[in-house]
């Protein structure tokens, strides 16, 4: 297999704003291999254009519980140990039935369940049973994306109470998560674990799509800093921390 093949990527809650403009992204980037999309629905017709290789995209759909997610394991079961990018890019702020708490007196228990659920559940379970189809010598970056109004200590204005304290939680998931990680592989070249800011106006602004999507494009794939896809500093995984970036040694890099 060549090396431009094993350069897959995988993108799950590929159905919002985020993930299809990812998508539309890595499959204009010839350097990219198979793009594997994962949502509740199908395809949609915004990622139909002729101009996307239709041929590199593979989309899987899930419920986005626990069996579910071992069903789109046991489908990606062709593809382990070739991904060089993760996209996780589930996560809600409000819909239709939720909106952002103003004041404590607006706090609902099912509520609060349901963004929980979106926003830190169900990428912890992704995080769960994906670690042995992630598992390989190729370097893999995992991104979550998830908020800067997680941070306790930058928590000046309240409210949002429980769209920030499910950032907060996944913030601190990923750090177990990205301890573990290296653990487990230690024989190997480590994953980088990172959180990612998207931003709320990528997701709910249509027009400003190519701006911030070639932005995550180019912090994904190393571009900015001029380094080939796929390098990455070995032994180190990243965190979000308080206003920017906390790097964590997580492998010994001997």
């Amino acid at each position: 297999m060549s090396t431009a093949a094993t350069r897959n990527v995988l993108v799950l809650g590929a159905g919002g704003g985020l993930g299809q403009a990812l998508i539309a992204r890595f499959l204009s980037d010839p350097e990219v291999g198979m793009v594997i999309a994962v949502s509740r629905s199908g395809q949609t017709k915004d990622l139909s254009a002729p101009w996307l290789s239709q041929s590199r995209l593979v989309w899987i759909q899930s419920q986005y519980d626990e069996q579910s997610m071992l069903e789109v394991v046991g489908k990606l079961a062709p593809y382990a140990g070739t991904f060089s990018r993760v996209c996780i890019c589930h996560g809600i702020l409000h819909d239709d039935h939720l909106w952002p708490e103003k004041r404590f007196e607006d706090i609902d228990a099912s509520a609060m369940l349901e963004i929980f659920q979106a926003n830190t559940i169900t990428p912890s379970l992704w995080l769960k049973v994906l670690h042995k189809t992630l598992a390989s010598k190729l370097p893999c970056i995992v991104a979550v994306f998830s908020a800067r109004v997680g941070s306790t200590s930058d928590n000046r204005l309240g409210g949002w109470y429980s769209y920030r304290a499910s950032k907060a939680a996944l913030n601190s998931l990923l750090k177990s998560f990205a301890v573990e990680y290296a653990r487990r592989l230690k024989k190997r070249q480590a994953d980088s674990l990172s959180s990612r800011h998207s931003g709320y106006r990528f997701v709910q602004a249509v027009p400003g799509f190519s701006t911030r999507a070639e932005s995550v494009f180019r912090s994904l794939c190393g571009r900015s800093t001029g380094r080939d896809y796929g390098q990455r500093r070995p032994g180190w995984a990243a965190v979000l921390s308080r206003l920017g970036w906390q790097k964590y040694p997580v492998l010994d890099s001997g």
